[in-house]
């Protein structure tokens, strides 16, 4: 996937890897990085989403022991 600023909530999925329900399902989390453009139309900042993803997974890992 090329190197975009913004991902739509496919776009997402695709690059992390997820369906779009579990997705759905990590946009309720605390801190998840979105941008809400107009009431029908959520952008994730790429950076953010990464940096977001890196911290669940430590937070996750550091869960377990």
């Amino acid at each position: 996937m090329e190197n975009k600023k913004y991902y739509s909530i496919n776009e997402a999925c695709a690059h992390i890897g997820v369906g779009k329900s579990t997705f759905r399902t990590m946009m309720t989390r605390p801190g998840f990085p979105l941008v809400r453009v107009s009431p029908r139309r959520i952008v994730i900042p790429a950076d953010l989403l990464d940096a977001w993803m890196e911290a669940e997974t430590e937070r996750q890992s550091n869960m377990r022991g």
